[in-house]
């Protein structure tokens, strides 16, 4: 038998039998991991956000998640996303978790359908005084889906919903139990939940508990054989050490919840989800996944390996005439973007500070991310990520191209800002769009160009003179073929 397992940053394999444990991928914050009725195409959730979530405008920030289905990817809709359950030949529910919502996902067309429970916008830090519930697991018996709600410290309970509209039916609380994830309604009527603060099983219904690992971890994640039910276990730890904390998974008897056996899987962080691959799985009512749909993470190994190889022998673009001042760029299809959510700065380098130059890019979009940017940088003066004028490149909620002008002198400051779409035209190279941009600086003018058009202007005499350069934040937008002028 061969399970899937989601942590953090990575997806593994494990066979029961052996123990042995294959890392299939890896990246960042994996939660969700379904298939289709047939087998033949996995879908995953990724919260595509590594900054904290102490705040609103974090959580804003963290607006950015997304599902991939295959080798397609959806657009960003989700916050924190949980577990995921492919229902249908077409939909798959995602637990919105940050957004404190369930959302059904159209695979045809990647449109998406929202429900809300509660009044409470976000799950935290609601500005209403609304309390959120923290919606995280989903189950769907057939008729009516179940959505299983953490609700922090108050007590946790089960909303049911009519499927496909999402109406709302009744609310089940929990007795005695918060924290809890996971839900599998059995052969016996049993709405068996992981107690994941208290580390056991508990049937939701009348609170009494089936099994408990002796305070040895925090239990979420649950799958069950004909014979086995399988719950992943994390050790307990500080957020910041749930990355790479110790995992494994609880085997017990499924008639008799005793235990059977525990898999060590290694200090791979947190477990987040636990599927059974090869057999049916009573607790997602799934068939098995077929091996085919397994061959994406072999295309991501070797696709990972060509473009760190590519990364190694590229660089910087000609590196005798550009310095890295900040954070590293990195080439990714030939194009030079930062880290996943990194900012990267780089200048030209001259023998001298310049007062009036030019420095154009070809600009490239590569997907839809609307906290991403690209910059052309002009007097940059440093150090680090300080004094500078920037011309930056973004995508609006619209996902419209807007251009604007900053300036960075002890802050930043916007000098000037407007949506280009309607004034350049786009080049569509493959599934990426392509534009030639530059910023021009003239004494105290500066001009930016799209498309060979002047669609920004200002006058700033707050820095004088300094180096030209780009400047980058995450790697959804990036810049390639530069020229400088001076």
């Amino acid at each position: 038998m061969y399970l899937l397992v989601t942590t953090p940053r990575f997806i593994l394999g494990c066979d029961v039998e052996s123990g042995k444990v294959d890392v299939l991928a890896s990246g960042s914050r994996y939660y969700g991991l379904t298939w289709s009725p047939s087998g033949e195409e996995l879908a995953i959730t990724h919260a595509g956000y590594e900054g904290d979530l102490a705040d609103l405008g974090d959580y804003a920030m963290a607006d950015v998640a997304y599902v991939t289905v295959g080798d397609r990817r959806s657009w960003p809709f989700l916050n924190s996303p949980h577990q995921a359950l492919w229902i249908d030949d077409r939909h798959i529910l995602v637990m919105n978790t940050g957004r404190n919502a369930v959302a059904s996902l159209d695979t045809r067309n990647m449109s998406v359908r929202q429900a809300r429970y509660d009044a409470a916008i976000w799950d935290v830090h609601d500005k209403s005084g609304a309390s959120g519930s923290h919606y995280n697991s989903v189950y769907f018996d057939g008729t009516f889906v179940y959505l299983v709600a953490h609700n922090f410290s108050r007590k946790a309970f089960i909303v049911k919903a009519e499927w496909p509209s999402l109406e709302f039916v009744e609310r089940h609380p929990i007795p005695h139990a918060t924290g809890v994830h996971n839900l599998w309604i059995d052969d016996l009527g049993r709405w068996i939940v992981c107690d994941s603060n208290a580390g056991g099983l508990i049937d939701a219904r009348g609170g009494s508990q089936l099994w408990s690992c002796g305070g040895q971890g925090f239990t979420r994640g649950l799958a069950a054989s004909e014979r086995l039910i399988f719950v992943g276990n994390s050790q307990v730890a500080s957020r910041g050490q749930r990355d790479f904390s110790e995992s494994g998974i609880w085997v017990l008897d499924r008639q008799s919840f005793a235990l059977c056996n525990y898999l060590f899987l290694g200090s791979f962080g947190d477990v987040h989800e636990v599927r059974i691959a090869d057999e049916p799985d009573a607790c997602h009512r799934q068939s098995p996944l077929r091996k085919a749909a397994l061959s994406n993470f072999e295309h991501w190994r070797v696709e990972r390996q060509r473009n760190v190889l590519m990364a190694a022998t590229t660089g910087l673009p000609d590196r005798a005439s550009w310095q890295s001042r900040f954070g590293w760029i990195v080439s990714r299809d030939g194009v030079f973007v930062a880290s996943s959510d990194g900012i990267a700065l780089m200048t030209h380098r001259s023998d001298a500070s310049t007062r009036d130059s030019r420095i154009c890019a070809k600009l490239h979009v590569l997907s839809w991310h609307t906290a991403h940017h690209a910059a052309l940088v002009t007097r940059y003066a440093g150090p680090g990520d300080q004094r500078m004028y920037a011309a930056i490149f973004q995508l609006d909620e619209s996902h419209r191209l807007v251009a604007s002008i900053w300036l960075h002198d002890g802050e930043w400051r916007c000098l000037a800002s407007k949506p280009l779409d309607s004034t350049v035209t786009w080049h569509d190279e493959g599934a990426r769009r392509e534009l030639m941009v530059c910023l021009e600086t003239r004494g105290s003018e500066l001009i930016v160009r799209a498309d060979g058009k002047a669609v920004l202007q200002v006058q700033d005499a707050a820095l004088s003179d300094g180096l030209n350069g780009v400047r980058i934040l995450g790697d959804t937008i990036g810049l390639s073929d530069f020229e400088v002028v001076t």
